[in-house]
């Protein structure tokens, strides 16, 4: 099939929900960074995905998905907008990092802009025309603060938490008491389902995991830690490994939750990530997060429940 098949069935979805054909839950998963085989269903060997393995094989697996940029934001920017970037202006990440004439990007393409614009029609906007309640709870990335016209709650969405709404600081995934980020965004998604009751829900699910600093639970560290021991593989980093099962871990919690309730028919799931991997796990490809080179921006994709119909192949 198409490169864009994975795109084109989410549209398909979004249209049958404005022609009110349908109102299934929407939940999509967007993970930061992971790469286009780090997860069991596209490859991954050493990582343990049980969970997302075990649900895309009752979906569809897109084995040519590619993002619409190689980093961050611009990917959110058009995964929520359905525009290329030089309709919404959001080209790369706006900090001090890639500031013009800064060391660590010496020239830039075109200025960028910190959020979308206003005036963008957000799929979070779309979904609650169609008369669903819409949460972020994640990584937004599109412009400052918590609640102001760029922010979440300001393009659609009914609620926005964020790390620091759970007491995280700046680039620290796990706190001194144990608490797991990826966990508490988990449990925020199921209080609002459950919130939700009769109406019809759109979670946006954007992870700050498997993004670095790799800070996983202890239990999977320690298991990667021996893993690699075992078979004498000094190459691969345990705590990538532990932050790619933890995530696996939320995503099974989220799913079984949904079962309980009796949704899980009723839900449809859409799972890939923002750009393409870390450079030590790309191999075969050119390029790595940030290249153009397909590296950079093949992802990992899925999508099962509500309307998807099991696939024995990949697209």
């Amino acid at each position: 099939m198409k490169q864009n098949a994975f795109l084109s069935f989410f549209v398909l979805i979004s249209l049958s929900i404005t022609l009110r054909a349908v109102s299934p839950n929407i939940i999509l998963i967007f993970i930061d960074d992971m790469g286009w085989r780090d997860v069991g269903f596209s490859g991954e060997e050493i990582a343990e995905t049980p969970s997302l393995d075990h649900y895309a094989k009752q979906g569809i697996v897109f084995a040519n998905a590619y993002a619409s940029a190689p980093n961050c934001a611009p990917s959110r920017a058009c995964l929520l907008s359905g525009q290329y970037t030089p309709r919404h202006g959001v080209y790369t990440v706006v900090d001090e990092r890639h500031a013009p004439g800064s060391a660590h990007h010496k020239i830039l393409a075109a200025k960028s802009n910190e959020s979308m614009p206003t005036e963008v029609v957000t799929l979070a906007e779309v979904m609650k025309k169609g008369g669903y309640t819409t949460a972020c709870l994640g990584m937004w990335n599109l412009g400052r603060g918590k609640n102001s016209p760029v922010t979440p709650t300001g393009q659609g969405f009914d609620l926005f938490r964020r790390p620091q709404d759970y007491g995280y600081e700046k680039h620290r995934y796990q706190k001194d008491d144990g608490s797991y980020l990826a966990d508490d965004f988990t449990d925020e998604a199921i209080s609002f389902i459950d919130k939700a009751k009769d109406q019809p829900f759109f979670v946006y699910l954007p992870y700050h995991s498997i993004h670095a600093p790799f800070e996983p639970p202890a239990e999977l560290l320690s298991k990667y830690e021996s893993k690699l021991k075992k078979t004498g593989n000094s190459e691969e980093d345990p705590g990538y490994l532990a932050t790619v099962e933890a995530l696996d871990r939320n995503v099974g919690r989220l799913m079984r939750h949904l079962e309980e309730k009796g949704l899980k028919q009723k839900t449809t799931i859409f799972f890939t990530s923002d750009n393409g991997g870390i450079p030590s796990r790309i191999s075969p490809l050119n390029g790595s997060k940030g290249s153009l080179y397909e590296g950079g921006i093949k992802v990992p994709a899925a999508a099962w429940g509500y309307g998807v119909k099991k696939s024995s192949d990949y697209c």
